[in-house]
């Protein structure tokens, strides 16, 4: 039987705001990807690239690609695994199978399980949610952990799925994620920044140079 709490929460409100949270990881992810394919441009010269990450800039934006994707952890994470305390008041599919009496779809359990053996709800609970106690003490592990293209494209995939069961079993979906559009900006961003970034290395490398020299 369901709590005065419970019937009073309609499940297209859940669905609005599930596809919400989902479109906002989404973004997140997305925005990973970019800054991830920026640094791309310095991953051929070893020299360049260790200068590059080191200028505030570098460091700036690789903190900027932990958060993003940590972010789009979090978000997927609360809606398929939501705190046993909350899932009577916070989005998620628990939430949205109990409001419509409903069972989890086959599709959506697999996303579940795949999610968790990818080791992201570990990461979650561990790194993001800073429950580790071991790890918890060195702000750098903490904030700063090396995020690679694996790493992106198995939650883009696990996003992307979920994204389709979404669309497949919600009424009335939305199906245009509108949030993406603000990649533009921050490539936008980045290329704007670029010729100042390239001036820094190559200021740096003369002066490396000349060191040798003498």
């Amino acid at each position: 039987m369901h709590t005065h709490q419970e019937r009073i929460i309609k499940k297209a409100h859940v669905e609005n705001k599930i596809l919400q949270i989902l479109y906002l990881a989404e973004v997140n992810l997305e925005c990973c990807k970019t800054i991830l394919n920026y640094f791309e441009k310095y991953r051929s010269d070893p020299q360049k690239e260790t200068i590059f990450l080191n200028l505030p800039e570098g460091r700036y934006l690789t903190l900027c690609l932990n958060n993003h994707f940590f972010e789009a952890v979090e978000l997927i994470s609360g809606l398929l695994h939501p705190s046993k305390r909350k899932e009577k008041e916070e989005a998620s599919f628990v939430l949205w199978e109990k409001i419509g009496n409903l069972k989890i779809s086959n599709a959506l359990q697999n996303i579940k399980d795949d999610f968790e053996k990818k080791k992201f709800l570990g990461l979650r609970h561990n790194f993001i949610a800073h429950k580790n106690i071991k790890i918890s003490g060195d702000p750098e592990i903490v904030a700063i952990l090396p995020i690679g293209k694996q790493m992106v494209n198995e939650l883009k995939e696990i996003i992307q799925k979920l994204k389709q069961e979404v669309l497949r079993i919600f009424k009335n979906p939305v199906v245009n994620n509108y949030l993406l559009e603000n990649r533009e900006g921050l490539k936008n961003i980045l290329e704007g920044i670029q010729p100042n970034i390239d001036r820094k290395i190559s200021i740096r490398i003369k002066k490396f140079l000349s060191k040798e020299e003498k």
